[in-house]
């Protein structure tokens, strides 16, 4: 019992402590951000998110002390992680659309159909853990209207959470596949800025390939397979080509 209670103890200053070094870096973090000494905040946030403390709101201030540093490809490169786990946050949005005005290539993206669009922005209204939350609360909530329909001897009070309970159950199912395309979507693809100053596609994964593009510094794309040191990368007009690993960093 005693050795239980020792090791309780150990795991509680621990975690204490843990969270105390986190808050100091933090603290310096912003400090240095608020004197204008980026370079030095962007270490003190590297440092807090080495510890696996990847919070959007985290990955929002790095992208912003890159910008600040006038490091492009690095803050849109943050900024797209920030979204990745908060794209609903207005300010990372407005903060990414700006830097993304301020790259070499402007890449024309094909019309979108109506419905693929409406899909897009249903889905970046929440992440997917805040869709699996509202699946479950309202899964919860629908159990519970079912428990009152069964149990009630009124009718007016039967017929009332009966109503409800399906509006619920809709509700639940619906936020569910929500949840899950989300999901299917973060898995389904990969996608990296190219953090190269400028690089050339090639048409094979090899320094000998056919030239296709050039591509600059703080572009997006999107990964499709991988062959020893190189990807093959998708743009959003649709071409493709290898780009050294090396040129870029995944989101």
């Amino acid at each position: 019992m005693k050795q239980l209670f020792a090791l309780f103890c150990f795991l509680f200053i621990s975690i204490n402590l843990f969270a105390g070094a986190e808050k100091a870096l933090l603290d310096s973090a912003n400090k240095a951000y608020s004197k204008k000494n980026y370079a030095a905040a962007i270490n003190f946030y590297e440092k807090v998110l080495s510890q696996n403390i990847e919070a959007p709101e985290i990955y929002y201030n790095l992208g912003n002390a890159y910008f600040k540093n006038r490091n492009l490809p690095l803050a849109i490169l943050n900024y797209e992680r920030a979204k990745k786990r908060k794209p609903e946050d207005e300010d990372i949005v407005f903060n990414l659309k700006m830097a993304n005005q301020l790259i070499a290539d402007k890449i024309d993206t094909p019309e979108v159909h109506f419905l693929s669009a409406k899909r897009s922005l249903l889905l970046n209204v929440c992440t997917e853990k805040t869709w699996s939350l509202y699946s479950l609360g309202s899964w919860m909530i629908f159990l519970c209207l079912l428990t009152i329909y069964f149990v009630s001897g009124r009718i007016g009070i039967r017929q009332l959470s009966l109503g409800f309970s399906l509006l619920l159950l809709q509700v639940s199912l619906s936020t569910f596949f929500l949840a899950r395309e989300c999901f299917k979507d973060s898995v389904r693809q990969e996608e990296a800025i190219i953090l190269a100053s400028n690089i050339t596609a090639k048409g094979s994964p090899d320094n000998k390939g056919t030239d296709l593009f050039i591509l600059h510094e703080g572009s997006k794309v999107t990964l499709l397979q991988s062959s020893g040191g190189w990807y093959e990368v998708k743009l959003n007009n649709g071409h493709s080509g290898w780009l050294p690993k090396t040129a870029l960093e995944i989101i």
